[in-house]
């Protein structure tokens, strides 16, 4: 390191020199950075186009699908009872549901709550549950053990619960809610507690018969819980202050042969026979064209279409009807498009962007000589038309007009074979670049009239591989993107990949980046090499005015000796 005089002999703003002499020198460094850092924009206006035609690409990709034209659409006779909608599989015609139960998750069935000295007193979810049982907070907490039991994986999870005297009915309901297991993985429990009813609802999330939801003692000799029925015992708490009955009906729903309610009945407690009940799901129960069937959800597919049951039918028999609907694919030949239409102008945009050269990347010392504001505006200037008239993205822009409006090959003839046969074509104007238009009577027409040729127009498979001329408009489509999105990941590579980077500009960029560390290298040393430079004058300098000083000196030194 070379040590810095700066102008304390010549009186010299060294420092400034060499600023002004070093910004010279950084010029072909600032071009380099200027460049890289336009590449930079370069490769993210590429990207940001690539998302764009992958977004169109996966948000259309059913349009090469035959089962995007079936276009049927089913109804209920009992929207209230029962929703209905056809997939790709249905077939139109007219069935007939009955639904005797829907299916439901173990439900603790929980009764009226009332405390008070005469018990006649509805609880509210603020009531402390201590205080309602009449039981003293030196008698410490009370533990409860809550299972969930499925029969489908033979799997039980269970958590216990600590009740505490300052816990209200409502806290428990959450507690209850939130209960995890030991590997801190819910039990998938629904719990609250009603005002109005002044009852727990407690049930598990998953539906069918498969599902059990217990609730004991815990397994602790401390919990509180003495066998017996006396105030403050277990059976006390389940049966009056959680289940809401009274010991006489928690024995019923316990009975083994009531298994309508509840049809096992577990009892155990590290040897004492303390009740703990298992309460059942249910499965769902229909006919389908009085063919029975039993599902643990109340959403099933039945015959390519998927039913809803939201309430039993009783004597009611559901209609369901399913009918062409011309509408639903017009509607997805609209949208597809009105998106292809909303892709061309971003494509367009970019290509006929204007470039303004007089505004190049600023460099660090030209962005500390500008405001916030300054700076934004220069940007949005410079950033424009990082790819207008672009080769690759003018060659894109034209293969997926070529898609929409070259015929389809293939077709026997007078079938459907273009676009303009249903109504699509390309709008007359030039200044749209391309956009399509449609004429809605006659691609209604074509739909209601010919819709398996306009299924086939859109989806039909090349009986050569990979013939583009053969395939569907939404085959060729889907094809021509991919290939568009290829070719530009090697020219701009990955969005959120730079390090990594192998594409054309990230190559170039990476280039750019090892000269311009060469460049701080280089600059480095010039820097020194002034500064080393100019040290050596001010010394020289120094010396002169030292040896100037001592000859004076010595002058008029000699001078007074004459005069004497």
């Amino acid at each position: 390191m070379v040590m810095r005089i700066a102008g304390l002999a010549t009186g010299m703003d060294i420092d400034q020199i060499v600023r002004d002499l070093m910004r010279a020198e950084r010029i072909p460094m600032d071009k380099l950075f200027q460049k890289r850092e336009w590449l930079n924009w370069q490769r993210e206006a590429y990207r940001e186009i690539n998302l764009a035609l992958r977004n169109f690409r996966d948000t259309y990709s059913n349009m090469r699908l035959q089962s995007t034209f079936i276009g049927l659409k089913a109804t209920s006779s009992n929207e209230l009872g029962l929703k209905v909608s056809a997939g790709a599989s249905a077939i139109a015609g007219t069935y007939q549901v009955k639904v005797n139960q829907l299916a439901s998750g173990a439900q603790v069935p929980t009764g009226k709550i009332l405390v008070g000295e005469d018990e006649n007193t509805p609880a509210t979810a603020n009531t402390k549950i201590f205080e309602a049982m009449g039981r003293g907070s030196d008698q410490g907490d009370l533990k409860i053990k809550v299972a969930v039991v499925n029969e489908k994986d033979n799997s039980v999870r269970e958590a216990t619960l600590t009740i505490t005297a300052q816990d209200t009915f409502a806290s428990l309901a959450q507690k209850l809610a939130r209960a995890t297991d030991g590997e801190g993985k819910s039990l998938g429990i629904q719990a609250s507690f009603d005002d109005k009813l002044g009852s727990f609802f407690i049930t598990t999330r998953e539906t069918g018969e498969h599902m059990g939801l217990k609730i004991s003692a815990a397994d602790d000799e401390n919990n509180g819980f003495e066998p017996g029925t006396g105030v403050g015992s277990f059976q006390h708490f389940l049966t009056k202050y959680l289940l809401g009955v009274d010991e006489a009906e928690l024995e019923q729903l316990a009975n083994p042969e009531d298994h309508q309610t509840a049809p096992s009945v577990i009892i155990e407690r590290d040897g004492q026979e303390i009740q703990g009940v298992l309460f059942k799901g249910q499965n769902a129960k229909f006919t389908f064209d009085g063919i029975e069937v039993e599902h643990a959800t109340n959403t099933v597919t039945v015959r390519g279409l998927t039913l809803n049951l939201l309430q039993a039918s009783g004597d009611e028999v559901y209609t369901i009807s399913v009918q062409s609907n011309p509408d639903e694919v017009f509607n997805k030949i609209k949208a597809f498009v009105d998106a292809y239409n909303e892709l061309v102008d971003k494509l367009n945009g970019k290509l006929n962007e204007p470039r303004y050269r007089d505004y190049p990347p600023l460099t660090d010392e030209q962005r500390e000589a500008l405001s916030e504001k300054e700076i934004e505006r220069w940007e949005e200037r410079a950033k424009s038309g990082l790819l207008r008239n672009d080769a690759l993205l003018r060659d894109v822009l034209y293969s997926l007009r070529q898609a929409f409006t070259n015929p389809v090959d293939g077709i026997p003839q007078g079938q459907l074979r273009h676009l303009s046969e249903i109504g699509i074509t390309t709008t007359p104007n030039w200044r749209d670049g391309g956009k399509l238009m449609i004429d809605e009577t006659k691609l209604r027409q074509a739909i209601e009239e010919r819709p398996d040729e306009v299924m086939a127009l859109f989806t039909q498979a090349p009986a050569e591989e990979n013939n583009q001329n053969q395939m569907g408009i939404g085959r060729r489509v889907y094809e021509l993107l991919g290939t568009a999105m290829s070719r530009i990941t090697e020219r701009a590579g990955t969005a959120g990949v730079t390090i990594a980077d192998q594409s054309v500009l990230g190559k170039q960029i990476k280039s750019l980046d090892q000269q311009l560390d060469r460049w701080e290298d280089r600059l480095a040393k010039i820097e020194e090499r002034y500064w080393r430079q100019f040290t050596a004058m001010e010394k020289a300098v120094q010396q002169m005015n030292e040896q100037s000083n001592m000859l004076y000196s010595y002058f008029f030194s000699m001078m007074g000796t004459g005069g004497r």
